[in-house]
């Protein structure tokens, strides 16, 4: 698991913290401006370094950890940014006493991820985007700009057409990340866009197939 390391500077009452996960800055700006709550979940405001853009996400348990998810519909917009961020309830709470918050208080509005939550963070690893205002849409826009797989076969064709319509019966979506081995083969899905195009979807081995989410994260879904 990726460490989160911060620093903090500045006066209590106009304080900043640059958030890394592991090399990755995910936050520098104002404490204030991080966290909310509004929505009865708890939000956080990424910006990934920049400080014009803002992307929501929201903290789930997952297990034992906190993972942060992508906040819909938000999330469909042209400069979301978003990687799986995993940290322990003790990164967590350490954070959150830095930056002077009851992380005891606030662990009440991290709920259970869902599999539709789990499967949104592999969707949105795909780096396309397209604003609208509901998961339908989106998925309906991203399946249509989908070519073709680098390991071609009826097995994963079937595969995304369950993905993205829903029809997850005979899947096992678990609400569990793991880490990617090295032995696992990659399989990438070929986007019809100008840019970004190859999109690293899955991972297999002998057994199993698995959604790679990135930062060398995968969700286990299929066992051959």
């Amino acid at each position: 698991m990726d460490k989160i390391k911060y620093q903090l500077n500045g006066e209590i009452y106009d304080e900043k913290i640059k958030i890394q996960y592991g090399n990755l800055i995910i936050y520098d700006n104002y404490v204030d401006d991080l966290v909310t709550s509004t929505s009865g979940e708890l939000e956080l405001n990424l910006n990934f370094g920049n400080s014009i853009t803002v992307s929501p996400v929201i903290a789930k348990l997952i297990e034992s950890q906190v993972c942060l998810v992508p906040k819909c519909p938000k999330c469909f917009d042209n400069k979301y940014g978003y990687t799986p961020i995993i940290m322990s309830q003790e990164q967590f709470k350490e954070l959150w006493t830095a930056m002077k918050y009851d992380p005891c208080s606030d662990m009440n509005y991290i709920n259970q991820i869902t599999s539709d939550e789990m499967l949104l963070m592999w969707f949105i690893s795909s780096n396309c985007r397209y604003p609208v205002d509901n998961i339908k849409d989106y998925l309906k826009y991203l399946h249509s700009k989908i070519l073709c797989t680098s390991k071609e076969s009826d097995l994963f064709q079937s595969l995304i057409n369950k993905l993205f319509y829903n029809d997850i019966e005979g899947l096992s979506v678990k609400n569990t990340i793991i880490d990617i081995k090295g032995t696992m083969e990659k399989v990438i899905i070929y986007l019809d866009k100008k840019t970004n195009y190859e999109w690293d979807a899955f991972r297999i081995d002998d057994n199993n197939i698995y959604l790679n989410l990135g930062m060398n994260k995968c969700i286990p879904i299929f066992k051959k």
